[in-house]
């Protein structure tokens, strides 16, 4: 193995760490015994690393394709991979590495087996490797970094012609129906096999299509504008819906939904001509599905939509996401008792736009995850180093609870979970842990297997979770009883504020609140905006209270990449 380069190892997934073997480590640049082995499956031939520390040795491509390959793992959509690396040596130059490993599952662990091959010195495969490399391993058309690089080189175009060059983004309508109903397998089968369709049809128009991610397709034709493109990929989508795909003999109906935009604004980044697409797409999707927009449909509606789309890229990408928090307090007494933490976005250097103005957005451009990591960290901040002026008094300033929200968006994606993990994980930080996880009440149901799981590092690390919302889907009372260990529960607004006027409303609050005490899960009235509100709350036996009524957000804190600037 020595001789021909060859490198093995085994990647528990569950614990984060590699084992690997004297040329894995000698390949990586890394030395022997990084960490002590303490598995007793493995020799002690083996070496340990964290999977942090051998992420670190690649470059930032490297690492986005390799955290791709392991977030479908586990998402259980993969059993194996095929990717390449250039690890920097000490001589200055890179070496091109191929990794391949499969998948096990063993005594309810994630394990990865496989092996890095040292391609230095090979002649024929340089060829292949440079297709891995910028190519996607599931559909074979070019991976999220391949085509992104052709998006921007077309755009420069643009700006040296003068001609135009229009881009495509593209979401497959409903996958998720699709992996319920056939399994996460035939999913991928049906990726490859629409991307192999979408790649026939669109080629000979000189149109190149990669895979963006997950579901999404990226599509880009230079000297093209957006009508031309808009007219293209619609003759895509309606060849897709006339015509399903035949899997093993079974015929799986898929439509998809597109959003074009033209990238000949000179003064437009390339960014800002993707969230066009975005919000496009967004459109298309909240139109029914099954079409494709143009970044002029419907543009005297629309412009508010992009403009916001624009700026939570830029805040999310340069991080000047700022948190505020708002107390909660306990209802028989009106002491504060808890904070929950929302985002807050700067618009023209003054005026902050709450969470519900730009949400939906975020969420549509697949950046909600990264706003919910942000204020986890504030969170974990503000309980390490309690501001001077909050409203509890000094010796509870660090134990009082701190609520951060966690969307649907980040429960499905593990590496922005992982790190989150790895951060509260290594801070010092009160014991116990204030702070409370929430979910709205449609992802804890919908997705609880996915939640408890994604879910258990957190909690067993000691936080508390809250279920938001409760009663929005008729208040099942079988949420309580399952094995999600809820810590506190607050009522959906709408629900209380029709309690105010109807006995049955206030009789279904008054079962929930029996059940809750009775499995000792504090209760919060959110949104408590007059004295009606506060006083039917307090009639029905709720514990907590929040809404502008009981206390306003704090004044805005510094955006988070200042604070951290500042220490």
């Amino acid at each position: 193995m020595t001789a021909a380069r060859v490198g093995t190892y085994q990647l528990v997934l569950s614990d984060g760490l590699v084992h690997g073997d004297a040329q894995f480590f000698r390949l990586l640049g890394l030395p022997l015994d990084t960490r002590p082995n303490t598995d007793p499956n493995q020799s002690t031939s083996q070496s340990t690393v964290s999977l942090e520390a051998f992420q670190q040795q690649l470059n930032h491509d490297d690492r986005y394709q390799l955290q791709n390959a392991l977030d479908a793992i586990r998402h259980n959509h993969s059993k194996a991979f095929e990717l390449c690396f250039r690890i920097p040596s000490d001589a200055g130059k890179t070496i091109p590495v191929l990794d391949r490993g499969r998948v096990f599952r063993e005594d309810g662990r994630l394990l990865i087996a496989g092996a890095l091959v040292d391609l230095t010195g090979f002649v024929a495969p340089v060829q292949q490797f440079q297709h891995l490399t910028s190519h996607d391993p599931l559909t074979g058309l070019l991976s999220r970094h391949g085509i992104w690089r052709l998006v921007e080189q077309a755009h420069q175009q643009t700006h040296e012609t003068k001609r135009e060059c229009a881009i495509a983004l593209l979401d497959v309508d409903h996958l998720k129906d699709i992996n319920d109903m056939h399994g996460p397998t035939l999913g991928d089968r049906v990726l490859s096999a629409l991307a192999e369709r979408l790649h026939e049809r669109l080629r000979p128009k000189n149109i190149t299509i990669g895979r963006w991610g997950g579901d999404e397709f990226l599509a880009v034709a230079a000297d093209t504008d957006e009508a031309a493109l808009v007219q293209e990929i619609d003759g895509a989508r309606q060849m897709l819906a006339e015509k399903p795909l035949n899997i093993d003999g079974q015929d799986i109906s898929v439509t998809l939904s597109a959003g074009v935009t033209s990238a000949r604004r000179l003064m437009d980044s390339t960014e800002q001509a993707l969230a066009r697409a975005d919000v496009a797409l967004y459109r298309a999707k909240k139109d029914g599905y099954n079409r494709v927009y143009g970044g002029s449909t419907g543009a005297g509606t629309d412009n508010r939509t992009l403009s916001l789309a624009i700026l939570v890229q830029d805040a999310v990408r340069t991080a000047r996401v700022t948190p505020v928090f708002q107390p909660v307090v306990r209802l028989r007494d009106r002491q504060p008792v808890a904070e929950e933490a929302f985002s807050r976005i700067m618009e023209n250097g003054s005026r902050l736009l709450n969470a519900s103005a730009f949400i939906e957005v975020a969420l549509q451009l697949k950046l909600l995850h990264r706003i919910d990591h942000m204020l986890f960290e504030a969170a974990m901040e503000r309980i390490a180093y309690p501001p001077s002026n909050s409203a509890f008094p000094p010796r509870d300033r660090q134990s009082r609870p701190i609520f951060v929200h966690v969307s649907e968006d980040l429960i499905q994606h593990p590496a922005t979970l992982n790190d989150m993990i790895n951060a509260l994980d290594g801070a010092t930080l009160p014991e116990p842990l204030p702070l409370v996880l929430v979910l709205n009440e449609q992802t804890a149901t919908e997705h609880k297997k996915m939640v408890a799981d994604t879910l258990k590092p957190l909690l067993d690390l000691g936080c508390k979770l809250s279920v938001s919302g409760y009663g929005t889907r008729g208040h099942s009372l079988q949420l309580l009883h399952q094995d999600l260990p809820i810590n506190f529960l607050s009522i959906d607004p709408f629900l209380v504020q029709k309690a105010l006027e109807s006995d049955r409303a206030r009789s279904v609050i008054a079962e929930l609140q029996q059940s809750a005490r009775g499995l000792g899960i504090t209760t919060i009235a959110k949104q408590v905006q007059n004295p009606a509100t506060l006083n039917l709350a307090i009639e029905l036996g709720l514990d907590w209270g929040q809404g502008y009524l009981l206390g306003v957000p704090t004044d805005p804190s510094w955006p988070l990449s200042a604070r951290s600037d500042s220490g």
